[in-house]
């Protein structure tokens, strides 16, 4: 468990996959994530087994130290041990504490784990160009925009520009000094 300020992270459960999905099938949610498509409790029970036995995927609950409430999910995927690096992922499922500062708080932990504890290198982001939220809490933790990538996807009913953004361990330490 990583504990912060005013949030912790615990590791995925069993128990989570209805939560999940739940906020996975959020029409709002979907409009900032790159997933198009609702999902069921199949699929999502199937999402959980193979995340659950992938060496290259790792995933957190938000949680609300206070009030123990769960809000979202973080983690790291295309986890690469021999490059040092992954991707990022972050989704606030409950909308009431979107633009409150916790996936902010959440984004430093998960950073803070993957460079001192899994000895990553470097972390890449991809979000889409209108989401200056995520774009904001990414560079509050470090992270600078590398490039775009045009018309990446398809979303909101037109094709979207998606940011490439990048964190380097030096930089990030350097930034913690």
């Amino acid at each position: 468990m990583l504990v912060g300020k005013r949030i912790l992270l615990r590791p995925l459960e069993r128990k989570d996959i209805e939560k999940v999905r739940k906020w996975r099938n959020d029409p709002a949610v979907i409009e900032n994530i790159f997933s198009y498509n609702y999902i069921n409790d199949l699929q999502q029970e199937k999402w959980f087994e193979k995340y659950s036995n992938s060496a290259t995927e790792v995933s957190f609950i938000i949680v609300l130290n206070e009030e123990r409430e769960d809000i979202g999910v973080i983690g790291l995927s295309n986890i690469d041990f021999k490059n040092q690096n992954a991707v990022l992922n972050t989704m606030i499922g409950e909308k009431k504490y979107w633009n409150k500062g916790y996936a902010t708080e959440a984004l430093s932990l998960l950073v803070h784990y993957a460079f001192n504890q899994m000895n990553l290198n470097r972390i890449t982001s991809y979000l889409f160009a209108f989401n200056k939220a995520s774009i904001r809490k990414n560079e509050k933790n470090g992270f600078i925009i590398e490039g775009t990538i045009r018309q990446m996807c398809f979303s909101g009913g037109k094709f979207q520009d998606v940011i490439v953004m990048g964190l380097l361990r030096d930089d990030w330490r350097k930034m913690q000094a």
